[in-house]
């Protein structure tokens, strides 16, 4: 109960200080907070999406995954926030990647996102963005910079389907250099595991129009 108060005092604050908290959003529960803090599910996205077949980014999202290149060595991934209109993922916000403090392994920290992080990201977006904006997926970065092998991309699919961080509406991502040019795969997975490649479009576009 502690966590939840926290969580919803938060968002109000960030909310309040931004000028766009609306009382009425408090029970449109995030994704973070379905999954850390037992929150029910939002029956309004529920079999109304159509599969996803594209993503596109704002300039904010891809500057930051083009920084992430730029320190190889190591393992990095974070948090995708955006919203879905018709069969194409907005990607708003990419997070940088976790504290090294708070997850020591690289890989646990892709497979098991600190509540911490998710749910004070997810806090601050939904403050500003509304609600419709919602923690999307994920994305991933090999330690050469370089995009990785489609079976190695395959293989954390997988992995991230098993820990429920990927599925027909909620994307993985992985980013590099391909041939010196920024590069990016996006994939699904539905409850077949089946997974499907999504086009991803990495020059900057314009989100959805604000509804707040």
């Amino acid at each position: 109960m502690a966590h939840m108060d926290e969580s919803r005092g938060l968002r109000q604050a960030c909310g309040q200080a931004c000028g766009h908290y609306d009382p009425h959003d408090k029970e449109l529960y995030m994704r973070a907070h379905r999954r850390f803090l037992g929150h029910p599910p939002d029956t309004r996205s529920t079999g109304d999406h159509l599969p996803l077949a594209q993503v596109t980014f704002t300039s904010g999202s891809l500057r930051t995954l083009h920084e992430q290149l730029y320190v190889p060595g190591r393992l990095r991934s974070g948090l995708l926030f955006g919203e879905q209109t018709g069969d194409t993922l907005h990607v708003h916000l990419a997070t940088p990647p976790l504290y090294p403090h708070w997850h020591a392994d690289p890989v646990q920290a892709l497979l098991q996102p600190d509540e911490r992080y998710a749910l004070g990201w997810s806090d601050c977006v939904s403050a500003v963005h509304g609600p419709h904006v919602d923690w999307t997926g994920s994305w991933l970065a090999y330690p050469s910079s370089e995009l990785g092998e489609l079976q190695a991309d395959l293989g954390w699919v997988d992995l991230m389907a098993a820990h429920g961080l990927v599925d027909a509406q909620h994307v993985l991502l992985t980013v590099g250099w391909d041939e010196g040019v920024f590069a990016a795969r996006g994939f699904t997975q539905d409850h077949h595991r089946h997974w499907q490649e999504l086009m991803c479009h990495t020059a900057p576009q314009k989100p959805p129009m604000n509804r707040n």
